[in-house]
């Protein structure tokens, strides 16, 4: 589930920057490519859906980091359990120790 969640983030990072990279920041930028707004969307209309599609993956990426820090709390905590369970295990099989007398 974790390496699930790693590349779902990785995922939601590149299409994140890309987002971001294709907002039109003012007359010049990498918006700019997809034509400058004489195709069939207008440059309103095309920011607007980039705007929200960042929104989205911003809100995406949010919830994906608070489920990845859930998960690696929960695994820390169990593994945490694990070696303690180890180490009460060892303690009660030991024999007693009885000091020797000079």
């Amino acid at each position: 589930m974790l390496t699930l969640l790693l590349v779902l983030q990785f995922v939601i990072v590149i299409s994140l920057i890309l987002a971001v990279l294709l907002q039109q920041s003012s007359s010049d930028g990498i918006s700019s490519l997809a034509g400058g707004g004489h195709g069939i969307v207008s440059g309103k209309a095309s920011a607007n859906f980039i705007t929200k599609t960042t929104f989205i993956l911003a809100f995406m990426f949010m919830l994906n980091s608070l489920c990845l820090a859930k998960l690696t709390i929960m695994g820390l905590q169990e593994s945490g359990r694990i070696i303690d369970s180890i180490k009460e295990e060892v303690i009660e099989n030991q024999d007693p120790i009885v000091p020797i007398s000079q």
